[in-house]
Formats: structure tokens, sequence, C-alpha cells
């Protein structure tokens, strides 16, 4: 009686062909990685997938940064855009929304205007699922988390949720994918701590008063543990009325976080685009 059948010479020609082939990949996979040690592949653009600049702190390219509009006169609580900072010596310069109701947020800040060059770039990761650009938009918010020390004791990045429905149907939560980035460089953990119990209407015609109500009881901490006693840090793409961003710290801070800030790359001046729009009755 025997223990094992000796194979048939078809099956030791098919095994035979299959090392070869696997040997073959091997070979090429191991001259691959020796050439690119010799000759590394260029570091490309974040933001375009062009050469990046080798000069930048960030992965990015000349080109892109000079197309952003970056946030040099702002708001010293949410960060936002303002064309003439009012404020008495020694006291902060704060955005009309930030002197009158100001946000549950501690801290944020935003890297650029939401216009332009960004605008079209938060669009097309948004709603035609470029995802490579969460990897510039991620390197942008790093970089200025790290050299702002109002950020200083952040132990935990949260990304802003979509509602589970909304993000079936991007794909993605294009807030995560940015901040995974972020975390990555920073080295801080990425939780998504917060959910959306409900799913709400779109914001983008609302006014600031209609998106507080649209967004009133819509977020929870399910796990409160993580969050608890820590400096957490919120990280979405756009910073508009600040309702959502509010909502979520609240959430937050119910669940015991110490601090929440809110790090962002882009923002819109809210004179312009939304105090305006309400003289006018749009």
């Amino acid at each position: 009686m025997t223990l094992f059948s000796r194979p048939s010479l078809s099956s030791l020609r098919a095994w035979s062909k299959r090392a070869l082939r696997d040997f073959a990949a091997f070979g090429r996979a191991l001259v691959g990685a020796a050439l690119d040690l010799v000759y590394p592949p260029p570091l490309l653009c974040g933001l375009c997938r062009g050469p990046a600049s080798l000069s930048l702190e960030v992965a990015l390219c000349t080109a892109c940064l000079e197309r952003l509009v970056p946030i040099t006169s702002r708001c010293d609580l949410c960060g936002r855009a303002m064309a003439r900072p009012r404020a008495k010596r020694g006291a902060r310069a704060l955005c009309h929304q930030c002197r009158t109701a100001p946000p549950a947020l501690d801290y944020a800040r935003a890297y650029a205007s939401y216009q332009g060059y960004m605008r079209a770039l938060i669009h097309s990761l948004k709603y035609q699922g470029e995802l490579w650009i969460a990897q510039g938009l991620g390197e942008l918010i790093a970089w200025m988390v790290a050299v702002d020390p109002g950020f200083q004791g952040v132990q935990l990045i949260v990304p802003v949720p979509l509602h589970p429905q909304r993000e079936r149907e991007r794909g993605f939560n294009q807030a995560a994918a940015i901040a995974r980035v972020a975390g990555s460089l920073l080295g801080v953990p990425v939780v998504e701590a917060v959910v959306r119990t409900r799913e709400t209407m779109p914001q983008t015609s609302l006014s600031w008063q209609e998106r507080l109500r649209n967004l009133r009881g819509v977020f929870d901490v399910p796990s409160p543990r993580p969050v608890q006693g820590r400096g957490v840090l919120i990280v979405d793409d756009v910073y508009t009325t600040g309702a959502t961003a509010s909502g979520v710290a609240l959430a937050l801070k119910r669940a015991g976080s110490r601090r929440v800030c809110g790090a962002f790359a882009a923002s819109s001046s809210l004179e312009r685009d939304f105090l305006d729009a309400e003289a006018r009755g749009v």
C-alpha cells in the first residue's frame, strides 16, 4: 500500500510552469527594487500628481502652492479669513460670528481660502473620486498643525463623519481620508469616534442659523473612552459656517474631551459668503 501516489507528467509540467512564472515575477520585482534604490522614482505632488518640489516642506509642487490662496489675515478663534481684523490692542481679532455666537471649538485654523483652485480640488475629491487629492490636503493640514503652537496638546485626530448612507453612495469619507494622511505624518492616532445618528438635508444652500437647526442632535460618540480627557483635533475639508465642526466638538466635549481644536484644508469668508448673501435675501 502506498501513502503517496506518483505525480503525473502533466501535473509536473504544470507545477514547473507555475514555479518558473513565480520565479520570473520575483526576479522582476527584485530588479525593480534595485533600480528604485539607484534611480528613485520621482516624488509626486499630492494635488496634481506632477513632480513634487524637493525644496518644500510638503510633498507638493510649487505651481500648486502658488495657485492656492493662503489665509494670512484671520479670526483668532475660528481661523476664518478676515479682510480687516477688528481688535483693540492686546485683544483677539474675532469675526462677526465668533463675537456674537462663538463655535464650540477651542481653536481652529484652515490653510487656504475656499476659492479658485482650492475649491476645484475639493470638488474633484468629493464628487469625482480623485482620492489622491486627500494626500495633498493631508500634507497641508499636517504642516499647519506642526508649525502652529495653538495645536499643542493634540493627542487624537477625529474626522468629521458622513452619514453611513452618504458614505456608501460616495464610496469614501473625504474627511477620514485627509485625517489618515495628517495623522500618519504627525504621528497622531486617528479614531472615527463620532457618528451621525441621522441623515440631514444638504447644507450648501442653508444659512448659518438653518445649518445649526439642521444639525441639532445629529452627532454622537458611541464609545467615549478613547476621547475622554484627551486633546482632540477635528479634521475636515472645508470650514464654512462652523455649524458642523461645532456639532462634532460639542459631542466630543459631552463625551469628556479635554480640548477640541479644528484643522481644515480651506475655509470660507463669513462676511463674503454668508452675511452678505443673507443681507441680499439669498
